[in-house]
C-alpha cells in the first residue's frame, strides 16, 4: 500500500487493506524481537506513507470495522470512501464431515507468539483433551515444549482436504492470538461447525461471545483452559454453537457473497 504514496495515479485507484501496518505498531512492539523495528519514529514514517496512499485512492476496502475506525480517527481518511467487506471462504468445501469426534481441540496457525502458541502451551496441562497443533511453521522453542507434553501433537503441512477432516473430528477450535487481521482459520473452523475459544484479535468481528464460543483475554492460559473445558463438558452447548457458527458463516462469510460485494464496488 505504501508504494501508492509516491505518485498520484491517473486512473481510479481502489486499495484493499487486509493489513494496515501502522495500526499494528502498539501490538507488535510488545513482541521482544520486534521492539527495535516498531518504534515511534518508524510509526510516524509508516503512518505518513499510508495516509498519503489512502488519500490517493478513490475507494478503500477494509476487512473489519476496527480498521475503518482507525483510518478515520487516526489517519483522518474520509469515511465515505471506506467500505467494510470481510474475508470469505468456500462454505461448500469447509463443511462438517461425518467422522467420529475425538476428545480433541485444534489450533491452526503459525507456532509463534503473535499467534498465541505460548499461551496455548501454558494452558495445555489444564486442558482435558488432546491438543492438535496444525501449522506450517513453529518456532523451535515451542516445538520442543510441545513435544514434551503428552497431550499435544503437531501436524505439519496439512492440505485443505486434511483440514476439513481435522476440524470435523475435533470438538473445539482455539486461537489465542495477539495479532490478527481476520483469520481464515476461525472462519473455516466455524464453517465446519466448531465452537471457538479465541481472543478479541482472533474473533475479529466474526465471533460473538456466548453465541459462537468464548472471547478470552490475551495471554491468560487459566481462563483459556477454563472456557475450553467448559465446552468439552457441555455437548448440548457445543451442538447449539455448532449450528450457530455454520449458519453465521454461510450467511455472512460465503466467498460467493463477498465476491459479489467486491465486484459491485469495483464497477460502481
Amino acid at each position: 500500500m505504501t508504494i501508492a504514496s509516491f505518485f498520484k495515479p491517473k486512473n481510479s485507484l481502489i486499495i484493499v487493506c487486509h493489513l494496515i501496518r501502522s495500526q499494528k505498531f502498539k501490538t507488535l512492539a510488545k513482541v521482544p524481537k520486534y521492539k527495535l523495528l516498531f518504534n515511534p519514529l518508524t510509526y510516524l514514517l509508516m503512518s505518513s506513507l499510508e495516509r498519503n496512499s489512502l488519500n490517493n485512492a478513490r475507494k478503500i476496502i477494509v476487512i473489519r470495522t476496527q480498521q475503518k475506525k482507525y483510518l478515520v480517527e487516526k489517519l483522518k481518511i474520509d469515511a465515505n470512501k471506506i467500505k467494510v467487506i470481510p474475508n470469505g471462504i468456500n462454505v461448500d468445501f469447509f463443511k462438517p464431515k461425518n467422522v467420529p469426534k475425538k476428545n480433541q481441540v485444534i489450533f491452526v496457525g503459525r507456532g509463534t507468539i503473535p499467534k498465541g502458541i505460548d499461551t496455548l502451551l501454558k494452558a495445555a496441562d489444564m486442558i482435558d483433551a488432546q491438543i492438535l497443533i496444525v501449522t506450517q511453521k513453529i518456532d523451535q522453542q515451542f516445538l520442543a515444549l510441545a513435544k514434551s507434553k503428552s497431550n499435544v501433537s503437531i501436524k505439519l503441512h496439512a492440505t485443505p482436504e486434511d483440514m476439513v477432516e481435522l476440524y470435523s473430528e475435533s470438538r473445539v477450535f482455539i486461537l489465542p492470538s495477539l495479532n490478527e487481521e481476520q483469520p481464515l482459520s476461525t472462519l473455516e473452523a466455524m464453517s465446519c461447525g466448531l465452537p471457538v475459544v479465541v481472543t478479541k484479535e482472533a474473533a475479529s468481528d466474526i465471533v460473538k461471545n456466548d453465541v459462537h464460543g468464548y472471547i478470552v483475554p490475551e495471554s491468560n492460559p487459566k481462563i483459556l483452559s477454563e472456557k475450553v473445558n467448559y465446552l468439552l463438558r457441555n455437548q448440548k452447548l457445543r451442538n447449539t454453537m455448532s449450528k450457530n457458527n455454520r449458519d453465521h458463516v454461510i450467511q455472512n462469510y460465503n466467498a460467493e457473497k463477498i465476491m459479489r460485494e467486491i465486484h459491485s464496488l469495483l464497477y460502481d
